[in-house]
């Protein structure tokens, strides 16, 4: 087959980028010397070996990028990396967002140390997809070429590569090659590819700055879609900036989505600013830090079991990070066990749930284990803390999805939580969550506040229950208080505007709550005063009640007693008295007892039967005051619906 250079697949890349809806990128995976690089020019017409140094070896140092067009016009990205141990980090960094992988093992040599750490890379990542290519055909015999592949076949059961096809190949003779072409459509076919309706996010993996235009970050995007104009975070440092143009495969796009290879040109950012290992992402999708919950998986043929308190190098997508292990559960993990633990990272990572890792140790460059982050927290664990953390970190092991959702609701009793915020709090998928979500409201079990979030059915009743019980709680705190505040109210119980109201709402409705101009009361419910305070009252009631027709006011009574009590006190024990019904307020804040109004009513019942109406004038002569005092009276007569105006005169309701 002849070759396909770059010169002829670029000129159709837009087209294609524009066709093709699954976009996967392939890591070319293997011992050094097997043939890699090779099999990569072959296939795209490419030599990924640019480097110098890389030419005067005649190994890979760097993870590099060529870009294949299949057959059918599908476009992939083929990653070569490193297969030397002295470049282990970069061929970490290289196979770290693969969605496919080919392991090329050279006829003639077999299975070596990096052939099967290699693997051990790729099924920490993650990757399900790919098959074997048996490279150096032309070297060996036919007998020998079916050695080598039963050799294989043996090496990679229990792995994703088990019954997956070992096909033959030459890169002198090109034997095979029509064969690796198809299987690898045959296997995109099959693949769901990365995830196009999450945020957006990408490790960058190449920095560089191009004369005119400033700085361009490029990488594999892990998820979403990124558009030109879009603002985006690089993260950890959580700097802003803005998408000027980007680049798929050196062709101008307008957008650029998960899977796909993307060059992003970055506005306002130095070349000095960025580097490789760093984050773009969606603003406020994706929080970095500096601990993560995880489970780690130790390799069976390590030497060493990982001890608590161990630092090792962590490896997340391009990033390399040192970190100290905090075991939960046991005092070390031995080779080939698994347990649960907690990173505490020299520096903070854009680490987001379900993200895979892979361990080596340090000043060692060999893997030792890997696994996945289960959790992004903001404390330490601590053995007194276990019974808090590890139930949900369990129901992550388990990946029961039901569990976990359970867990998460139960962590955020009080407040109201999207469905989004599951997804991204557990790393589930949001199409799963909104489906368990759905059926959870559709049974009752959670009660959903449309575009606020949802609340656990039993937690609002709980809650429901409780606000009775807290009004009743602050007015016993403060017994003058005649109504509630709904803020002070709600900050108490700590619960979310939707549901809070929903809450007071029904709570009237029932009638265990009283809403007035002021806030809410609680029928039939009288705190008890301080006994200092109860001779208080009994004196203001007192003085109310000698009072006779004439209002007063605090003022009024404080000045009368020759200022020896609390003005503002004395203040409060009225509005006291008016919420328990012993007192009459008038809207100028003077108060009447009851028993005065009644014989108000009966004088001026009188009046207006005997004359026919009653006048502002008429007040002086029953009452014994005048206009300022006889309005407010007045007025208060017409709003309980006693009396009615009719021009200047009252008369009364019929």
């Amino acid at each position: 087959m002849p070759q396909v250079g770059k010169s002829i697949i670029e000129p159709v890349l837009s087209e294609v980028n524009r066709l093709v809806e699954k976009h996967v990128t392939v890591g070319i995976a293997g011992h050094v010397d097997h043939g890699k690089t090779a099999l990569v020019r072959c296939l795209t017409g490419i030599d990924t070996d640019r480097l110098p140094l890389e030419k005067r070896r005649g190994l890979s140092i760097e993870s590099s990028i060529a870009p294949l067009q299949l057959p059918s016009g599908r476009q992939v990205a083929l990653i070569d990396v490193p297969g030397h141990s002295d470049f282990i980090k970069n061929t970490i960094r290289g196979l770290g967002c693969v969605d496919m992988a080919v392991l090329v093992v050279a006829a003639d040599d077999g299975i070596m140390p990096q052939t099967l750490e290699h693997m051990e890379i790729l099924k920490f990542f993650g990757v399900k997809s790919g098959f074997i290519v048996l490279s150096k055909a032309d070297l060996v015999d036919q007998e020998t070429l079916e050695l080598a592949e039963l050799e294989i076949c043996e090496t990679v059961k229990m792995t994703f590569l088990e019954a997956k096809p070992a096909l033959a190949f030459s890169a002198i003779d090109q034997r095979g090659l029509e064969g690796i072409l198809r299987q690898m459509e045959s296997d995109l076919e099959k693949m769901a590819g990365k995830d196009l309706k999450a945020d957006f996010r990408l490790w960058i993996d190449q920095v560089k700055t191009v004369t005119g235009f400033g700085t361009v970050a490029a990488g594999t995007v892990l998820s979403g879609t990124l558009s030109q104009g879009d603002t985006i975070h690089i993260l950890p440092d959580e700097r802003e900036t803005r998408v000027r143009f980007i680049e798929v495969h050196h062709e101008r796009v307008p957008q650029a989505v998960a899977g796909q290879r993307a060059a992003i040109n970055l506005h306002n950012v130095s070349f000095k600013a960025i580097k490789r290992g760093m984050v773009l992402a969606k603003p406020g999708s994706v929080r970095p830090s500096y601990l993560l919950n995880a489970e780690l998986e130790v390799l069976k043929n390590a030497t060493k079991p990982i001890c608590n308190h161990h630092r090792v190098m962590l490896h997340f997508g391009t990033s390399a990070i040192n970190a100290l292990v905090v075991l939960m559960e046991k005092k070390d993990l031995l080779p080939g066990e698994k347990g649960l633990v907690q990173f505490r990272l020299m520096r903070p990572v854009a680490i987001l749930p379900k993200d895979p890792f892979v361990v080596c140790r340090l000043g060692n460059r060999t893997v030792a284990g890997g696994g996945i982050v289960f959790e992004v927290p903001r404390e330490k664990f601590r053995a007194a803390k276990a019974e808090k953390i590890l139930p949900y970190l369990k129901v992550m092991q388990k990946g029961d999805l039901k569990a976990v959702i359970e867990c998460v609701l139960k962590r955020r009793l009080d407040r109201l939580i999207l469905a989004e915020d599951i997804a991204r709090y557990s790393g589930i998928p949001i199409e799963k969550v909104q489906a368990e979500i759905s059926a959870r409201v559709d049974k009752g079990d959670l009660l959903s506040f449309e575009d606020q979030g949802y609340l656990k059915k039993e937690r609002y009743e709980l809650l429901k229950r409780n606000t009775i019980k807290v009004a009743k709680e602050i007015l016993s705190e403060n017994p003058l208080k005649s109504t509630l505040n709904g803020e002070e109210l709600r900050d108490r119980l700590r619960v979310e505007g939707a549901a809070f109201q929903k809450i007071l709402k029904e709570l009237c409705q029932e009638g265990k709550l009283t809403r007035t101009d002021n806030g809410f009361r609680v029928p039939n419910f009288s705190a008890h005063l301080l006994p200092e305070l109860e001779k208080l009252a009994a004196i203001l009631f007192d003085y109310a009640q000698n009072a006779g027709f004439v209002p007063f006011s605090a003022d009024t009574f404080w000045k009368h007693h020759k200022k020896k009590f609390n003005k503002n006190e004395i203040q409060r024990l009225l509005d006291h008295l008016y919420s328990q019904n012993k007192l009459i307020r008038l809207n100028n804040n003077r108060f009447l007892t009851f028993q005065a109004m009644e014989e108000i009513k009966e004088k001026i019942r009188h009046v207006i039967v005997r004359k026919g109406g009653l006048t502002l004038a008429d007040c002086k002569e029953i009452l014994g005051y005048g206009r300022t005092g006889g309005i407010p009276v007045l007025e208060y007569l017409d709003e309980i619906g006693f009396t009615c105006r009719k021009g200047d005169e009252r008369i009364l309701q019929p």
